[in-house]
């Protein structure tokens, strides 16, 4: 854990008081974004009746929630102590519930850039989206409340649970075309 210790107290150590509140907001967007942008879609598509809106909403909503389960079995089957539990160099800067591994919210932050960077299919909205993921991340140890590898873990989780949410509704969309055209 030396380099992983290394970094997390250089992050943790290196922010004034008037910093953190930022830090705080970013780290608070991972929620409004992945569930919020969810309901503003389905919002939004019942009103303008758009069942295309609709679906991308859902989509978000199973990715981001999906990935939400997964984490919070690992956190508490895991249970794992948060950094500034277990290093004396380290503050806590921000609330952390439960236990560090895997970290929920950069989970959240990556789920909502993948799948609407696979939704979208833009790199104009995927660049900004990702650099945001990992600017959660990262604040999520500078706050002292995950190290580097449940940070990992979490962007891993997300990821890979989008890509899954993603393929499986291309799946089912693609099925119930063939089978309205042979039946």
């Amino acid at each position: 854990m030396g380099i992983e210790t290394d970094l997390l107290h250089a992050l943790n150590n290196s922010f004034a008081i008037k910093e953190q509140q930022a830090l705080r907001v970013i780290s608070d967007s991972a929620a409004i974004v992945a569930y919020g942008s969810s309901a503003m879609l389905l919002l939004i598509g019942f009103w303008k009746k758009r069942p295309r809106l609709r679906r991308m909403a859902i989509v978000v909503l199973a990715a981001t929630l999906g990935t939400a389960l997964i984490v919070n079995v690992l956190k508490h089957t895991i249970d794992r102590e948060r950094p500034f539990e277990t290093l004396d160099a380290v503050t806590k800067l921000d609330v952390g519930g439960g236990g560090s591994f895997p970290s929920g919210h950069t989970g959240d932050a990556f789920a909502a850039a993948m799948i609407f960077s696979l939704l979208v299919r833009r790199w104009w909205v995927a660049t900004p989206l990702f650099i945001w993921a990992c600017a959660v991340g990262w604040t999520r140890m500078a706050l002292g409340v995950h190290y580097p590898s449940d940070v990992l873990a979490g962007a891993f989780i997300g990821v890979s649970f989008a890509l899954l949410t993603h393929w499986l509704s291309w799946v089912r969309r693609r099925n119930i075309q063939i089978t309205d055209i042979t039946s």
